[in-house]
């Protein structure tokens, strides 16, 4: 994926937080949808969800499982479809786009920065994601650490501003 892509998935989920005044985890996938005047519907699928336009109304399909996490990503990951509008993609792009969206949405690495996140276990159990997602994540968190890569864009920083007063409030209580 061209960095350019990257940038511009990795923007627009920081965007949908940032006006949507999202201001604490775990992300509330479903408040987020409905904000956005996006259905969110349980549904008998064998798929675990889909997303479609029907008569200029938006859909989340998406099948209930007992991993609230996977159910979550599930739906960041339809949100993704619907927002990126990716034409001209293989399905494995589109799912690639998805996917990274709905990661960076549902685990924004510069929250959990200012959170002196220690581990994936605790990115899993603060953010409501699998722990396999969650394991991705920190991996990305530990290599921006190094490289010292947090709040380099007026977006990101906007994002964490909103989360102030929970991060203040996390960090009073775990530290």
């Amino acid at each position: 994926m061209e960095r350019q892509q990257y940038f511009k998935i990795r923007n627009l989920a920081w965007e949908v937080l940032v006006k949507q005044k999202v201001n604490a985890l775990p992300i509330n996938i479903i408040q987020i949808c409905n904000n956005m005047k996006i259905s969110v519907i349980k549904a008998n699928i064998n798929l675990d969800g889909y997303s479609t336009i029907r008569r200029n109304e938006k859909i989340i399909y998406y099948r209930h499982t007992n991993n609230i996490g996977r159910t979550r990503f599930t739906i960041a990951h339809e949100l993704g479809h619907l927002l990126l509008n990716h034409y001209n993609l293989t399905n494995k792009e589109k799912e690639k786009e998805a996917n990274m969206f709905a990661a960076r949405l549902l685990t924004p690495l510069g929250v959990l920065q200012e959170l002196n996140i220690k581990s994936a276990e605790e990115i899993s159990n603060i953010c409501n994601v699998s722990l396999s997602m969650a394991k991705i994540r920190y991996a990305r968190l530990e290599m921006l650490r190094q490289r010292n890569k947090f709040q380099t864009s007026k977006l990101e920083q906007s994002v964490v501003h909103n989360f102030q007063n929970y991060i203040t409030n996390y960090n009073k209580e775990h530290n």
